[in-house]
């Protein structure tokens, strides 16, 4: 009887769909370096976001002082832009999305920098 409990809890288990922590998206500092450096004196230098991606939902570990989030294909064309606000911590991206793309977080604050990543959906 124990054989055949321990049979059908092992089918039951591989249809179980596990709910997965969110991926936490390694995040690099673009600079560009063809433009002047805005001085920003009231902020000291930008520090990085931590942002997670559980499917179609990014999720800002904190407050954050508001970004221009894209979403950029292989050929560099932005297929998503939102404003996302500093008191905002989640994004719900479009459910069309399939494939890798670029995820970027550009400062508000008219700086020359932004953030960027890789998420896959």
């Amino acid at each position: 009887m124990k054989k055949i409990l321990t049979i059908i809890m092992g089918f039951m288990l591989i249809g179980v769909d596990v709910n997965a922590s969110p991926l936490k998206i390694e995040l690099e500092l673009f600079r560009d370096d063809d433009t002047p450096i805005i001085p920003n004196p009231s902020k000291g230098p930008e520090e990085e976001p931590c942002v997670y991606q559980d499917d179609n939902v990014i999720t800002f570990d904190q407050v954050h002082d508001g970004y221009t989030l894209c979403i950029v294909d292989a050929n560099d064309i932005i297929v998503y832009s939102a404003y996302v606000p500093s008191t905002h911590t989640i994004v719900y991206l479009p459910t069309t999305l399939s494939g890798e793309y670029q995820l970027r977080l550009i400062p508000n604050d008219g700086s020359n920098i932004y953030f960027y990543g890789y998420v896959l959906f």
